[in-house]
């Protein structure tokens, strides 16, 4: 055999395999693209409250980001994939909870196009999940990020990452600069609405910040999670602070939003409690107090409670027909206000 037959036999599994590679590479951006369709389908979903559908579309998401996964490891993605295999591959491993190997990925992305501001924002962004040990890092790489770019939508989404940092860090005057700033670029941009709230309740404008979160409305649902990591720094720092907010029964009924917001539900009684004791004629209170109870478990209390509300307002055929339903076959009636938490 000559020289250049061998050389090409031996060049042929090689040739074989990065054709190979390619084809995985593909097919995993196609998965990842089946993913993405199927998380925003979940979001639809939540923000219409089909949490049936939500749940179903969640599976369905799992299941995509589970084959993206395998194709992106099996055409060894790291080593030979471009940016926008690697970012896809980053955001199925930060779905995952594997923000380290994520940030991994962006690093190599970044090594390809390190001019990209998106890609920098991203880097921060699971940086930022690492600890202390990489938050400069992750600082530095959102200002890198806003030295390329800080005036379209893409500056908002990195103004809010470093104002949720900043947030954490207990730096509340810079996490309401960069809240700000995303706003001014994106008025729209509703993590850092939710931001800015939770802000307010550390400063004790318990009425204001419940308020604010509350006009979001349905499509804030989406955000829950954020939402209740949020509140609960900010209530905490509020309880450390010893501060205090006027005596009304209007200011403790959006105190107990917040806290059940943040999943403190038994502070969120005691603040129901005073409410309904300074306005015992407000039915919303005791309705919110029954649907608490009820989550809770006390089910004699929540029947009281959602009984109390319809006695002051009989015109709620919602809560009536769950109250009969409870009756009926036990616990946990879906009363209205529910939905609008």
């Amino acid at each position: 055999m000559n020289l250049a037959r061998r050389g090409f036999t031996y060049l042929l599994p090689l040739l074989l395999f990065a054709g190979q590679s390619t084809a995985d590479i593909d097919a995993a951006q196609k998965m990842h693209a089946d993913y993405t369709k199927a998380m925003r389908a979940v979001e639809d979903s939540v923000a219409q409250n089909d949490l049936e559908s939500a749940a179903q579309e969640s599976q369905q998401a799992r299941a995509h980001a589970a084959k993206a996964l395998d194709l992106f490891k099996a055409a060894n993605v790291l080593e030979i994939g471009g940016p926008q295999a690697l970012e896809a591959y980053a955001e199925i491993l930060a779905g995952q909870g594997d923000h380290d190997l994520a940030a991994q990925a962006i690093e190599a992305a970044l090594a390809q196009s390190p001019g990209a501001p998106r890609l920098w924002r991203q880097y921060g962004d699971y940086l930022g999940t690492l600890g202390a040990s990489r938050r400069k890092d992750a600082f530095d790489s959102l200002q890198k990020s806003l030295d390329l770019d800080n005036s379209s939508p893409e500056a908002a989404r990195c103004y809010y990452r470093l104002g949720d940092l900043y947030h954490r860090e207990s730096l509340p005057e810079f996490a309401e600069e960069a809240y700000t700033a995303a706003l001014k670029l994106d008025p729209e941009h509703t993590l850092a609405r939710i931001g800015l709230a939770a802000l307010d309740a550390r400063k004790g404008n318990i009425l204001e910040a419940s308020n604010a979160i509350d006009a979001l409305g349905p499509g804030a649902r989406q955000y829950d999670v954020q939402t209740r990591v949020l509140l609960r720094k900010a209530l905490a720092d509020f309880d450390a602070a010893r501060r205090v907010f006027p005596d009304t029964a209007e200011n403790h009924a959006a105190y107990a939003r917040l806290l059940y917001r943040a999943a403190r539900f038994a502070n969120a009684l005691a603040a129901l409690g005073r409410a309904t004791f300074l306005a015992p004629d407000d039915h919303q209170s005791w309705t919110f107090l029954g649907q608490i109870q009820n989550q809770l478990g006390n089910q004699e209390a929540a029947l009281n409670a959602f009984e109390k509300s319809l006695e002051i307002n009989p015109d709620q055929p919602g809560l009536r027909q769950s109250v009969e339903n409870f009756r009926a076959q036990g616990p946990d009636p879906q009363p209205e206000q529910a939905d609008a938490l």
